[in-house]
């Protein structure tokens, strides 16, 4: 049984999600659709990126991901499929596709199949289900259109690295690109570039304001006082 999985900035009370998994089902009685979210903030491609990164590897190998967020398709923009690390994703390159892993993606194809309506502004709808179909019936990727090097650039969206050779200081410059049901605050940091500048010396860590400093990092909640702010 093929699995389709979406994630989305349609939110729960439109009937976007909605005609979608109909679409689908319709297509495919047989398939197993699931909703990762369909509460991403309209657009933010950084907040649907951590999401789709942190939850697709929890499905079996050959699921196809829909990942339908500021997803109108452009001359930038195009919308792509693509073979990452054993898992298809379909949505539109504009730099979602490029975070959700730092490995390289098996293939990459420009899709250009007719899609189901005259009107472009539901590609979810009327072209994501349609290749989505085609993939979960075991088609040839490469009959969705024609293969591309690579997905867009994403350098705004990374964390900056920098030296100050008088000091001699060190410094990652990120930013919050998600806050979670409890209030946690995830950078665009990884540990392991952290760990790498850091070299064992001292640190601290600080907000733009300045309201917040860390020295240290820490294991759990329960390292530190009820109410005190932990990294």
């Amino acid at each position: 049984m093929a699995i389709v999985t979406l994630t989305t900035d349609w939110g729960q009370q439109d009937f976007y999600s909605g005609a979608v998994k109909g679409r689908l089902l319709s297509a495919l009685p047989e398939l197993s659709v699931v909703d990762i979210t369909h509460l991403v903030e309209p657009h933010n491609i950084a907040q649907a990126a951590f999401i789709l990164r942190n939850a697709f590897r929890e499905f079996p190998d050959g699921s196809i991901h829909i990942a339908s967020v500021n997803s109108t398709a452009s001359t930038n923009n195009p919308h792509v499929a693509v073979l990452l690390e054993g898992h298809y994703f379909i949505g539109a390159d504009n730099g979602l596709l490029s975070l959700i892993s730092d490995e390289k993606p098996e293939k990459i194809i420009e899709i250009d199949i007719p899609q189901e309506s005259e009107y472009f502004v539901f590609p979810g709808r009327d072209l994501f289900v349609k290749a989505a179909v085609h993939l979960a019936k075991g088609q040839a990727m490469e009959e969705l259109g024609f293969a591309t090097e690579s997905l867009k650039d994403t350098a705004l969206w990374k964390a900056s690295i920098d030296h100050d050779p008088v000091t001699g200081n060190d410094s990652i410059s990120g930013k919050v690109i998600y806050v979670d049901n409890y209030g946690n605050c995830i950078t665009n940091i990884p540990q392991k570039d952290f760990n790498a500048l850091r070299k064992n010396r001292s640190f601290f860590i600080h907000m733009s304001s300045d309201s917040f400093r860390q020295y240290s990092l820490f294991e759990a909640y329960d390292d530190v006082d009820e109410g005190k702010l932990l990294a």
